[in-house]
């Protein structure tokens, strides 16, 4: 179970036997929730602070329903899978198979942070250095003031009637009331660019921007 967004520490906190306010960003501890063992993870896909419950099959239900009593003063909502597609696409986080797959490479989806150059032998490590400094594209946000999401995926997006790159994923912020959308642009087309969707007179105009969109610094996650 996934306890997303600012309020998550104020729920589980009272409810635990561990430390959660002092769990560190990206650590996990074992613990108890509501009498019953788990380990919680402050991790997640929300760009917000929250938190991740791993728990025995057998003690979900009665977890789940406690979480929704306990967080009822918080304006706790239970919220579908698909709920994530916004806040991720705002915060910036890719998703598997659909924004980093096996036919990209880590500099193409601004992934190569991960790459430990001087971690020594790993399996595939002489193919994906090879790799570097040959970037096909870039993954680049691209946004435009709407009240409506504008994008479906895989519209060309063009410059100068020239054709640059293609949208990937989309979602509609309605906190940033904008059609936010990931794209895969030549590595040319940097953030400021302003891009048409298509090329035909009158197309829609799209500012490219680096990511994240939403909490650039990324203090909400890590607060």
């Amino acid at each position: 179970m996934s306890l997303q967004g600012p309020k998550a520490v104020d729920i589980l906190a009272p409810n635990t036997s561990g430390d959660v306010p002092g769990l560190k960003f990206f650590h996990q501890m074992d613990t108890q929730l509501f009498d019953r063992d788990v380990m919680i993870a402050r991790v997640g896909y929300s760009g917000e602070r929250g938190y991740e419950i791993y728990a025995k099959p057998e003690d979900a239900p009665q977890i789940w329903r406690n979480l929704l009593d306990a967080g009822k003063e918080h304006g706790i909502q239970p919220c579908s899978f698909a709920s994530l597609t916004p806040v991720r696409v705002e915060a910036g986080l890719l998703f598997h198979p659909f924004d980093v797959n096996e036919d990209t490479t880590p500099w193409e989806v601004g992934l190569g942070f991960t790459i430990d150059k001087n971690k020594g032998d790993f399996v595939g490590r002489d193919a994906v250095l090879a790799k570097e400094g040959k970037e096909r594209f870039m993954t680049r946000g691209v946004s435009c003031p709407s009240d409506k999401p504008i994008f479906e995926g895989e519209e060309e997006l063009y410059r100068d009637g020239k054709k640059v790159g293609t949208i990937v994923t989309s979602a509609y912020s309605h906190r940033m009331k904008k059609s936010l959308a990931f794209a895969y642009l030549d590595p040319d087309v940097t953030e400021g660019a302003t891009l048409t969707v298509g090329k035909n007179a009158g197309a829609r105009e799209v500012a490219v921007e680096d990511l994240p969109f939403y909490d650039k610094k990324k203090k909400r996650l890590r607060a």
